[in-house]
């Protein structure tokens, strides 16, 4: 059931905790900070998940939920395209 997520805000500010894997997290956030942990096993990975929520938490961020899409809008890759091929061969 890889992988979740969560997303924690602060102001126009964010931070997304994923676990793309039973012993895995990613942090996104904010900005263009990233970093990956590896861990022993699940109850590693859960106990540093609770830690950092009560660190962000006690830091002003506001988690806004789990599996938490950030993104807003249509789906820009499903939309076809007036033109049949946008690319151009080398000697066009």
């Amino acid at each position: 059931m890889y992988p979740s997520s969560w997303l924690f805000v602060k102001a126009e500010t964010s931070i997304r905790i994923v676990c793309p894997g039973p012993r895995v997290l990613d942090i996104c956030g904010p900005g263009p900070a990233r970093a990956r942990y590896s861990f022993d096993d699940e109850a590693a990975v859960q106990k540093y998940q609770m830690e950092l929520a009560e660190e962000f938490s006690s830091g002003g961020w506001v988690l806004m939920g789990e599996n938490h899409e950030r993104r807003v809008g249509r789906e820009r890759r499903v939309v076809r395209r007036d033109v049949q091929e946008r690319r151009q061969s080398a000697g066009a």
